[in-house]
C-alpha cells in the first residue's frame, strides 16, 4: 500500500487536500479529521524515516479499512483561505467551525463516492507542517486562529459544539497525562453524549499525553478505535 493524495472540490470550489491508506477491496471506510494545530499528515501519516508505526492511517488499513485523512482549508495540503495573505488585523480569524464543517462534510461525500512524541517523531510532525501549504521557511509555518476564537464563544456561552446532538456511535479516548484535554472536561463531554450506552464509550489510556497516535501506547490506542468501530459497525 501506498500513501496517495486526492484533490477535492469544496462546494464553494476551494482545493481541499486528502491523504488515503486503503487495501484492495476494502469494504469499509474511516476519514481521520484534524484538530485545530496539526495537519492530516503530520498526525495520521506521520512520515518517521524506517519507522511505519506511527501511520494511523496505515495501521487501519492493514486492518482491512480505507483509511482517509482531510486537510481543512488552511492546513496541509489544502488551499490556504485568502485572509492568510493578508495583514492579521484586515480580517477576523479565518475558517471557523461551521466552515470546517463543510469540509469535513464535502470530504465524506468524496469517500462515501469512492467506496460505497519523541524529538524524532516531534522533528517529523514539524516537518510535515513546513512542507504542506504552511510552510514559510525551514523554522516557520503559518496557524490559524479560527479555532481559538471558537473556544472564546464558547466561554461566553454560545458554544459551536453540543455533545447532546450526538447521537451516532461515539468513542471517546484520553491519554492519562493529557493537558490539553483535561479528565473533568472530558468525561463531562461523554456524559452529555446522546448516544445509547452500548454505543458509546470512554477509555484512558496510561501514560500517553494529548498525542496519542504518537505516543507509545500508540498501537494499544490504534486497536482500542478499531475494536470499536468493529463493534459498533
Amino acid at each position: 500500500m501506498d500513501l496517495r493524495a486526492h484533490d477535492i472540490e469544496a462546494r464553494d470550489g476551494t482545493t481541499l487536500n486528502c491523504w488515503e491508506y486503503s487495501p484492495d477491496g476494502a469494504g469499509e471506510a474511516v476519514l481521520f479529521v484534524h484538530g485545530a494545530i496539526t495537519n492530516a499528515r503530520a498526525l495520521f501519516a506521520t512520515p518517521v524515516e524506517g519507522d511505519d508505526s506511527y501511520s494511523w492511517l496505515r495501521a487501519a488499513a492493514e486492518r482491512g479499512r480505507a483509511a482517509f485523512a482531510l486537510d481543512i482549508r488552511g492546513y496541509g495540503h489544502s488551499d490556504l483561505p485568502p485572509e492568510m495573505d493578508e495583514p492579521p488585523e484586515a480580517n477576523g480569524p479565518p475558517v471557523r467551525a461551521d466552515q470546517a464543517a463543510d469540509d469535513i462534510a464535502d470530504a465524506l461525500g468524496f469517500v462515501r463516492e469512492r467506496q460505497g512524541g519523541d524529538e524524532a517523531v516531534f522533528e517529523t510532525v514539524w516537518r510535515a507542517q513546513i512542507d504542506s501549504n504552511q510552510g514559510r521557511d525551514e523554522t516557520t509555518y503559518v496557524a490559524q486562529t479560527g479555532a481559538l476564537a471558537d473556544w472564546a464563544a464558547s466561554a461566553r456561552g454560545e458554544p459551536v459544539c453540543d455533545p447532546a446532538a450526538i447521537d451516532a456511535p461515539t468513542l471517546v479516548v484520553r491519554g492519562s497525562a493529557d493537558e490539553i484535554a483535561d479528565r473533568p472536561g472530558t468525561i463531562e463531554y461523554y456524559d452529555d453524549l446522546d448516544a445509547p450506552g452500548d454505543r458509546a464509550d470512554y477509555v484512558e489510556i496510561q501514560g500517553a499525553d494529548h498525542y496519542l497516535m504518537h505516543s507509545d501506547r500508540r498501537r494499544d490506542f490504534f486497536r482500542t478505535v478499531h475494536d470499536f468501530q468493529t463493534r459498533v459497525g
